[in-house]
This record gives C-alpha cells, sequence and structure tokens, in this order.
C-alpha cells in the first residue's frame, strides 16, 4: 500500500517537472537567434538563458547530489564560473547546443527520479550546513518550483517579444477574448492602477449654488462616465434640457440636492436624494479626475447622515463595478436585478437595484 502510493506521488511529481520544461523549451519556438537571445529586462532575463540555467540545475541536483556522474562537463557551473554565466549563452553556444544539453540532462535526471526511492538521501554540498542532507522528495520539489518559476519568467519574455502567451500549443491557458478586448483590459487595469495610487479626497457636501451647475454639466458630459452610469438622459449635451432639469429639483423640497466639495473647495460632483416617501432613491455623479480616490464612498456616506430616512433605494449598472463598490461599502444590499434601456448604450441592459434598511 505504502509502497504504491509513493509510487503515485513520484509519478505525479515527475509528471509537473516534465510539463515544465515543454513549457519552457516551447518558448523558443519560432523565435530568431536574436529574440532567444534578447535581455528583456534590466537585470538580463531572456529565454536561451533561463533553458541554459534549467539544464545546469537538473545536472547538478539530480546529478551530483546523489553522486550519480554526467559526462559532459558544464563550465557555467563551477565554482570560479563568472557570475550570471549559466544565465545567458555565448555567441558560441547556439540553440541547438543548449535545446540539446538541455535534453540530455533531463534523460539524466529522469533515470534519477527512476532509479532513487523517494526518501533516497543526497547531499547538497552549498547548501548552509545544517540543511545539506536532503532526500530525493525534498530535491524534486526543489528543482519543480524553480522551473516552474523559469517558466513563469520565460512567459513574460516571450509575450512581450511577440505577443504569444500560454502553457503550450493548443493549451493556452487564457481567458477568451480578441485583441481588442485584451486591450481594453488591459486599459481597465492601468486605469484602476493610476486610480488607487492617487490620493484620497476628502469632501463636505453643502447647498447647490447656480455657479455649480456649469460644473456638473460637464462632469455629466464625460464620455466615460455616461457609459458607466447607462441611464442617462437622452442627451446629455443638452443644456437647456440639464437647465431645466435641475431648476425643477431644486425647486423641489421632496430632493435633496447636494454639491459634493472637495478640501481646496472645488467641486468634485453632486450627490441627491428623490422620490416619494415609501421609494425613496439615492444617486450622485462625480467627476472623472476623482474616480479611485474615495471621494464617491465619502460622499455618499455624508449624505447618508444628513438623511436619516430609511429604507433608500440605490441602482447601477451591472457592469458598473465601481459603484456598486460604493454602495456596497456603504452598507447598502442587493436586493434585484432590473431590465430598461439605457440610452447611454442604445439598447436594454441589467441594472441592480440595492437597498439600505
Amino acid at each position: 500500500m505504502l509502497e504504491s502510493l509513493e509510487s503515485a506521488v513520484k509519478a505525479r511529481l515527475h509528471h509537473y517537472l516534465r510539463r515544465a520544461r515543454e513549457a519552457l523549451l516551447w518558448k523558443l519556438d519560432g523565435l530568431s537567434e536574436y529574440d532567444i537571445r534578447r535581455p528583456l529586462t534590466p537585470t538580463g532575463t531572456n529565454l536561451l538563458g533561463l533553458v541554459k540555467h534549467a539544464a545546469g540545475v537538473e545536472k547538478v541536483y539530480f546529478g551530483d547530489v546523489f553522486g550519480r556522474s554526467f559526462d559532459e562537463p558544464l563550465p557555467w557551473m563551477a565554482e570560479d564560473a563568472e557570475p550570471n554565466a549559466d544565465m545567458w549563452a555565448t555567441a558560441e553556444e547556439s540553440r541547438e547546443d543548449i535545446v540539446g544539453l538541455y535534453h540530455r540532462v533531463a534523460k539524466q535526471a529522469d533515470a534519477t527520479i527512476e532509479a532513487l526511492p523517494l526518501d533516497a538521501p543526497g547531499r547538497v554540498s552549498w547548501w548552509p550546513e545544517e540543511h545539506r542532507e536532503v532526500t530525493l522528495q525534498q530535491i524534486v520539489l526543489h528543482v519543480l518550483t524553480d522551473l516552474h518559476r523559469h517558466a513563469g519568467h520565460a512567459d513574460i519574455v516571450r509575450e512581450l517579444i511577440d505577443g504569444t502567451v500560454g502553457m503550450r500549443p493548443g493549451g493556452e491557458n487564457m481567458a477568451p477574448g480578441d485583441q481588442a478586448w485584451w486591450e481594453e483590459y488591459r486599459g481597465r487595469l492601468e486605469r484602476v492602477a493610476k486610480e488607487v495610487g492617487k490620493p484620497s479626497t476628502r469632501v463636505t457636501l453643502r447647498e447647490v449654488r447656480d455657479e455649480d451647475l456649469a460644473v456638473f454639466w460637464a462632469q455629466m458630459n464625460e464620455p466615460e462616465g455616461i457609459h458607466m452610469a447607462a441611464f442617462t438622459a437622452e442627451d446629455p449635451s443638452d443644456r437647456a434640457r440639464f437647465d431645466a432639469h435641475w431648476a425643477r429639483n431644486r425647486r423641489d423640497p421632496a430632493v435633496v440636492l447636494r454639491t459634493v466639495v472637495g478640501e481646496r473647495g472645488e467641486v468634485v460632483g453632486h450627490a441627491a436624494v428623490f422620490g416619494p416617501a415609501e421609494e425613496r432613491e439615492v444617486t450622485y455623479w462625480i467627476g472623472r479626475e476623482y474616480w479611485g480616490r474615495g471621494a464617491a464612498t465619502a460622499a455618499l456616506r455624508e449624505l447618508l447622515r444628513a438623511v436619516p430616512e430609511r429604507p433608500l433605494y440605490a441602482r447601477a449598472a451591472a457592469d458598473n463595478g465601481g459603484s456598486i463598490r460604493v454602495l456596497e461599502k456603504c452598507g447598502f444590499v442587493a436586493a434585484g436585478r432590473e431590465r430598461g434601456f439605457a440610452n447611454a448604450r442604445g439598447e436594454e441592459i441589467e441594472e441592480v437595484v440595492f437597498v439600505l434598511a
């Protein structure tokens, strides 16, 4: 029973080791001699160098550590070799030389793994004294971890060279999407990264003033804001209709309107509560330049303190993750979903309905 368990464990570890080798070597396919040697990071990481390093690692750990010889000397692994000599290929070392070497080393490593039990003792003479005594299982795990780490390096380097991604041909293990989707996805991540890096915006609320309306109109005509809000006026750029709408709301005693003001007195956006007593709803709009800095959450919390009535409702387009997070941070809970025509999208989309009890 124990013997069959050990055999199964060894076979699984060996499988993942072979997978890592295949993934690493595949990253060379279809590239020129220049591209496989190109240093793509400030520390010189390059594809052929990673393969050369992997060959050296497997040679010493599955050969030297267990007293099993390998006939070919690897001078770049010697103690007197220059620093990082195993991380790049010289002009005299061809792709065929390095890849062929790795295949021969891998064959020796496989023989070691197949011949020895997992608890077979070995000695890593270059490790600290207290850690030098090892077993085959430790070494397989050590090399497996190292190799997958470098396969990850190779993933990034190859993508930087020509955009090729994935684990192996026909098994990319990537999210589905065309070039446009990936460009939009990357752009979104870039925007989020920049927004998170901005300092938090402290805000206060005050009564709406006439001079605030021009700022509101400009903010509510920012293309990205319109897209995310989705359920906007039919023509947000119609200033006459905008002014008439705000005039009605400012006259209505049931509508609570507040200007969101930043630390320097700048108009950050606006927030409001409207609707009949049994269906009171909150809404807000924050200028694009203040996204990702906590302004919306801070403004909504201030509004909720000023308007104690409950329940309060809110709505957000189902794909408006930023607004959904703001509402959830302020205690709102999703209560249902509806579909409606979104002027900004030109089609029906799903909307999440939230409630604060």
